[in-house]
């Protein structure tokens, strides 16, 4: 394998698992996002979701945090209130 001139395979292992977990979360964090937040109870999950919406519906180049806007506010990608 091409990644073992870089890294021993017991260290590819840990790492592919740990970005399949992360997607994993990620993608059912983004489709709770738009399929039931509005009926959390959790008001940061609901206001991620009207964040998420205005990325979607008003804002498609800005907005891309889909669990927090803190890469938004690193990037300049932030959409403002």
């Amino acid at each position: 394998m091409l990644l073992n001139l870089f890294m021993p395979t017991h260290h590819l292992l840990p790492m592919f698992a740990g970005l399949f977990v992360g997607f994993a979360l990620y993608d059912v964090m983004h489709f709770y996002l738009h399929h039931g937040a509005e009926k959390s109870s959790f008001s940061h999950i609901r206001a991620m979701r009207t964040y998420h919406a205005k990325h979607h519906y008003t804002h498609p180049d800005l907005g891309y945090g889909v669990t927090t806007k803190f890469w938004d506010r690193v990037f300049g990608t932030l959409i403002e209130p």
